[in-house]
């Protein structure tokens, strides 16, 4: 038996021998050779096979994967976003329900779908609470704006009848110290004249106080009469010279 490497062949040759009666006899010889680019080949087409296996394989699986994800993910996705982009305030009673079998158990896209039909119920709620708190504060501006309006007239009633009686107690006043000044200033010339006659000392003492008291009196009906004027604005000042 030879075995002998060259050029990347393996070649080997095996004798061949013929036994018979206990005597052997060579009858040839057998040559094997076996290339490496042959098996190089080989191994190179099957590599290629087994990967254009696994990558069509992979592509069969990749397509799938996305058919049921469209199926059973992406277009409920789509969905949500058209609920989302069509949502309206105004018209919050249309829920969103999503196209699919019942299942026993819920999965993430039943949670989102109830979250979000939850969040539009809250939002109905506040929106309905929002509108009655805004119509009761309307309400309570009605009735307070009626109250002020109510209030505002009584006390303009109730000013004019204070201006009127204001007015009143000036006018009488006015007219009262006008009316006593008069009698009192003939009073007061009486007694001047009075006082020119023949009198005893103690007439004279009575006639003395008696127009110390009526000057008095005539003093204080001035100064009735100015508060009066003062109260009408119808006050005028005098300018007379004085010393300090």
């Amino acid at each position: 038996r030879n075995e002998t490497h060259k050029n990347g062949f393996a070649q080997r040759d095996f004798t061949l021998r013929y036994s018979e009666n206990n005597a052997h006899f060579n009858v040839g010889t057998l040559h094997v050779e076996l290339s490496n680019a042959a098996i190089q080949t080989q191994l190179i087409e099957q590599a290629v096979r087994t990967a254009m296996v696994t990558l069509f394989t992979l592509l069969i699986g990749s397509l799938c994967v996305l058919i049921l994800f469209q199926r059973l993910v992406s277009r409920h996705l789509h969905t949500m976003a058209d609920f989302a982009r069509d949502f309206d305030v105004n018209n919050l009673d249309v829920k969103l329900q999503l196209q699919r079998p019942e299942n026993t158990e819920a999965d993430e896209l039943d949670v989102v779908e109830h979250a979000i039909n939850e969040m539009q119920s809250r939002l109905k709620n506040e929106l309905v609470l929002r509108g009655a708190v805004e119509q009761e504060l309307r309400s309570h501006k009605e009735n307070l704006e009626s109250i002020v309006q109510l209030r505002t007239q009584e006390l303009s009633d109730a000013k004019d009848v204070a201006d009127k009686a204001n007015a009143a107690k000036s006018s009488f006043l006015a007219n009262m110290s006008h009316e006593i000044r008069t009698p009192m200033n003939a009073v007061l010339g009486m007694l001047q004249l009075v006082q020119k006659t023949e009198l005893s000392v103690r007439q004279q003492d009575y006639i003395l106080k008696a127009q110390t008291a009526a000057k008095s009196l005539l003093g204080l009906l001035n100064d009735i009469l100015d508060f009066s004027k003062i109260d009408a604005g119808k006050l005028q000042l005098e300018n007379h010279p004085f010393d300090w």
